[in-house]
């Protein structure tokens, strides 16, 4: 998390691709339409998602 914070991380260019990909994400739908429909269609995936967000919320609390 701390490099990420770095400038050498925001110089560098993965943050490029990462900055690039996370607004295709936002302003495609991917996130919003594509992302809420899998969920629905997959119920695997919805549970995996469940598992993820536990497992964050954890990471976050410690």
């Amino acid at each position: 998390m701390a490099f990420k914070q770095s400038d050498e991380y925001k110089n560098s260019p993965m943050f490029q691709i990462e900055s690039i990909l996370k607004e295709f994400c936002s302003t495609s739908g991917y996130n919003d339409v594509f992302i809420t429909a899998l969920k629905e269609l997959s119920p695997s995936y919805a549970d995996y998602c469940k598992q993820l967000e536990i497992a964050n919320n954890k990471l976050m609390t410690e």
